[in-house]
């Protein structure tokens, strides 16, 4: 601080006095200073007076004071630091979480203070002990609460005890049988949190004041429980896609089978710790990894990929596809490869997680046929049964007018009566009419279609630019709805191949598809006709379909990032 008595001396204070340009030579002038506001200096606001002791009794004078002055703030100062800044002396008045630390490094001490001078509790400060933010079911989760005077040492214990504490929790957790509300030590509170399910936990803490005048502190963190160590280990099968609710190769629904061959299946691995909590799948096992393993040789069951290794995807599920070749059981288990586990732990794994899995040829699906009389029929349909019949007749006299016109071409001019190629000559009305001889019933028109579609359906003559949409819904569309009715396996192999040749459209850096493409060279020109959204975004249904009736999900994964 400077101030500018008579004369133009500077008094400057800096723990000690110190005169600049040297001491006045008689009189002792005092001065009061204020700070200037606008511009941050100190201003004369005191005029000089003489002092009225010598000068040679200054310093003792001095002394005294400062003896005096030092007295004053022991008996003052203090006690206003403590009272906090709305005058209330002694009131708790914030808790926060300070972090997260671990005790690895060394016990966790707060300041002390030296006997007798510690004050009364004003802050609280929630500390996780475990180094992490995560707890582990059935493990206990340490956390401390710390209470501190108003000068940030460790407040007085005698106080903390005549707090009242309250903990809150969500879930199914719950304080640990160590742990006391009333168990204040050294201004140290130890709360330790249990559960035994995997979920996030919201954690309340509230501290209140006997004092009447005091608020309640209150603060809420979260704890997330992991699950804990791998216990127990099961293989899940199901139909590619996870639909359990289709018909199995004995007519029935669900997921145990039997299962019918040439089929793929996915073969899914659940991991679950000793309280029954989904462990996510890590490929790594104790330094190996987890595989799948059969007792059939590889021409009557068939595990992708070939060495048995489980995938792990996106969501942390670990699974494999499976296909049995031919009819009979099929045992399948699971094999810890690598690591240091020993034979006994291997042998373990197998026996608790092995399963036969029956493998059947199913019949063919029964096509509809019409009633032969109209009492087999319901009241309702009876009424309709006249004009059903007049549908199946429409439906076969257009067929027949394309196969004796148009047969092998995309549509059928019924006015001109000429065939016309709009998709690339593959036979698209073949292909967009299968679904409807079988559900019509008719039997021979629908082997004529299969025969075509086995036999003479090349996608290499589609040297054209075609819409990406329709070649989508008329022609991976038609396929895996003949497939669906018939369960014959050349319909998808069709569809797929048909699939792999659109995959090269859907690479755009929107991943929306080209609006045309030629799927006999596998290649579209730059063009500015657009691509109809409506369009890009309804072929979702079709490409999923392939991908779960193939296991490849590269068809999926085109959709739906079109979408």
């Amino acid at each position: 601080r400077v101030m500018e008595p008579a004369g133009g001396s500077t008094l400057r204070l800096r723990g000690q006095q110190t005169w600049r340009n040297g001491p006045p030579s008689n009189d002792v002038h005092s001065w009061i200073s204020t700070l200037d506001n606008k511009n941050g200096n100190l201003t004369d606001k005191g005029q000089p007076r003489e002092a009225t002791a010598p000068a040679t009794h200054f310093g003792l004078l001095q002394l005294a004071g400062r003896l005096v002055l030092a007295t004053l703030g022991c008996l003052l100062l203090i006690p206003l630091e403590e009272n906090g800044n709305d005058g209330r002396e002694g009131v708790p008045q914030r808790i926060t979480l300070e972090g997260v630390v671990s005790e690895e490094a060394g016990p966790l001490v707060q300041p002390k203070a030296l006997r007798g001078c510690c004050g009364a509790p004003i802050e609280f400060h929630w500390v996780f002990l475990g180094g992490s933010e995560e707890a582990v079911v059935g493990t206990t989760f340490r956390t401390r609460v710390f209470a501190r005077d108003a000068q940030g040492r460790q407040a007085r214990p005698s106080d903390c005890g005549a707090l009242r504490v309250g903990v809150g929790l969500s879930g199914r957790a719950r304080l640990s049988r160590a742990t006391s509300m009333f168990a204040w030590r050294h201004a140290e509170l130890d709360l330790d949190f249990e559960n035994e399910i995997a979920e996030l936990v919201e954690a309340e803490v509230r501290i209140e004041s006997p004092h009447s005048n005091a608020d309640a502190l209150l603060h809420t963190s979260r704890i997330r429980f992991a699950s804990g160590p791998a216990h127990a280990f099961a293989i899940h099968v199901q139909f590619q896609g996870g639909n359990v609710d289709r018909v199995a190769a004995d007519g029935t629904r669900g997921s145990r089978g039997p299962w019918p061959v040439h089929t793929l299946l996915e073969a899914a691995v659940s991991i679950k710790d000793r309280f029954g909590n989904q462990v996510p799948f890590r490929q790594s096992i104790a330094g190996g990894h987890l595989a799948l393993r059969s007792d059939g040789d590889w021409k009557a069951f068939e595990i992708t990929p070939r060495d048995g290794r489980l995938l792990v995807d996106d969501t942390g599920k670990a699974r494999a596809t499976i296909r049995g070749l031919h009819d009979g059981i099929v045992q399948l288990w699971l094999e810890q490869v690598g690591g240091n586990t020993s034979t006994q732990q291997r042998k373990e794994l197998r026996g608790s997680t092995q399963r036969a899995l029956s493998f059947v040829t199913p019949g063919e699906p029964k096509m509809p046929t019409a009633p032969s009389s109209a009492k087999t029929l319901s009241a309702a349909d009876a009424r309709w049964s006249s004009l059903a019949e007049e549908v199946r007749n429409a439906s076969n006299h257009a067929w027949q007018g394309y196969r004796q016109f148009a047969w092998g071409r995309d549509e059928l001019q019924p006015l001109s009566r000429q065939g016309k190629d709009s998709f690339g000559g593959i036979g698209m009305t073949v292909l967009d009419s299968l679904t409807t001889l079988w559900l019509m019933g008719l039997r021979p028109e629908f082997e004529e279609a299969a025969a075509f579609v086995e036999a003479e359906l090349d996608f290499n003559k589609a040297d054209v630019e075609v819409s990406v949409f329709e070649l989508t819904i008329r022609g991976i569309g038609g396929l895996l709805g003949a497939h669906a009715l018939s369960q014959r396996q050349v319909f998808v192999e069709k569809a797929q191949e048909l699939g792999e040749r659109l995959l090269a459209a859907f690479d755009t850096p929107s991943r929306i598809p080209w609006p045309k493409w030629n799927v006999a060279k596998r290649r579209g020109s730059r063009s500015r006709e657009p691509t109809i959204l409506a369009e890009a975004g309804s072929i979702q249904l079709e490409l999923r379909c392939l991908s779960e009736q193939t296991g490849d999900v590269r068809f999926r994964e085109a959709g739906d990032n079109a979408f």
